[in-house]
């Protein structure tokens, strides 16, 4: 159960992949391929699918895919208009590609048109390029002309939110099996990371909760949206505690926004294992008691905090979801120097 419904648009072959991780787990998702040989590639209805062109790809050319999407403007508008019964779509795609890098903002604009009471809110989940990825200069300029168009989409408030994720840290950070699994786990990941707060906000708690309209104040605000985790090994050290929490407001494979971190609206939920909801209430008190104190002395804004049992952790998992004004343009620019 969640609280949320979201809707998913993947674009190109690495937004697929993205969509795709939402889409198995109930999403409504349209597909948008310039490449015949990767629509066939999802395992997804056909009636999810939309070949723009004659199916042999962009190679790697924003504006041959930008002209094949134009041309199919009136398919493209009927099969997003069923999207918009959702609470929130997510336009997913790579940065670095011709057919996700071309059209990602023509799509975005698109549903703005069709979404004229506003009552479905548009967001955007891309990809940074890795390293290696960077070899061939044509990723780069398109993941430069792609982020940067999207910053300033951001900035002028027409993302709810923005979602910029690092495919190198997101490497790091999951559960990658293999190299035949490598894609597929990693997004995964990805769509754990933000699915997480939507389940947990739909979810009883003898503790302190988190509620639909708690998650929509930060996943529906304009901004760059963060999201990060820690494991609190030590629960009886403050100052361990703290650090772990300011750690998990700063790394991530989730992109900051070059605003303050103080300054962002934020989910924080916290998975409780077995033996300490069991356990002597004053030391779970306790541990809770220094979270707070890091949250009442660092951060500015509004915190929505939930405290949940979890029998699939050992120690503490905290969770963080926090939205900042600006778009990370200086981060884009370490990856992306001109």
């Amino acid at each position: 159960m969640r609280a949320l419904n979201i809707a998913v648009v993947g674009l190109g072959q690495g937004g697929g992949r993205i969509a795709k991780s939402f889409y198995d787990n109930g999403s409504m998702g349209l597909f948008i391929n310039s490449a015949q040989v990767d629509l066939d590639g999802l395992d997804v209805d056909d009636s999810c699918k939309l070949l723009i062109g004659d199916g042999s790809g962009a190679g790697k050319d924003m504006n041959k895919s930008r002209a094949d999407f134009e041309a199919s403007l009136l398919e493209a508008s009927d099969k997003l208009k069923p999207l918009l019964e959702a609470d929130k779509i997510i336009v997913c795609a790579s940065s670095g590609g011709g057919t996700g890098s071309g059209i990602c903002v023509e799509v975005i604009n698109l549903l703005h048109e069709l979404n004229v009471d506003d009552s479905c809110t548009i967001g955007c989940l891309v990809t940074l390029p890795s390293v290696s990825e960077l070899h061939s200069t044509k990723v780069g300029d398109n993941a430069r002309e792609c982020l940067g168009l999207l910053c300033d989409m951001s900035d002028d408030g027409l993302l709810r939110p923005l979602m910029v994720v690092d495919n190198d840290r997101a490497k790091n950070r999951a559960d990658v099996k293999s190299l035949r699994t490598v894609h597929h786990d990693v997004n995964s990941y990805i769509f754990k990371c933000l699915d997480m707060f939507n389940v947990r906000a739909a979810q009883q708690t003898p503790l302190a909760c988190i509620d639909r309209s708690d998650l929509l104040d930060v996943y529906n605000r304009a901004g760059t949206l963060f999201v990060g985790s820690e494991k609190i090994i030590n629960i009886a050290a403050a100052n361990d505690i703290q650090r772990r929490v300011e750690r998990a407001f700063q790394y991530s494979a989730f992109l900051h926004g070059d605003g303050e971190i103080k300054a962002s609206n934020s989910v924080i939920i916290i998975d409780i294992p077995l033996w300490m909801m069991d356990g002597p209430a004053k030391d779970t008190e306790r541990f809770l008691k220094s979270i707070n104190g890091f949250i009442g002395t660092e951060l500015n804004t509004t915190v929505h905090q939930g405290e949940y049992e979890s029998e699939d952790v050992d120690v503490p998992n905290l969770y963080v979801m926090s939205v900042l004004d600006g778009s990370p343009r200086k981060l884009i620019a370490d990856r992306l120097p001109t």
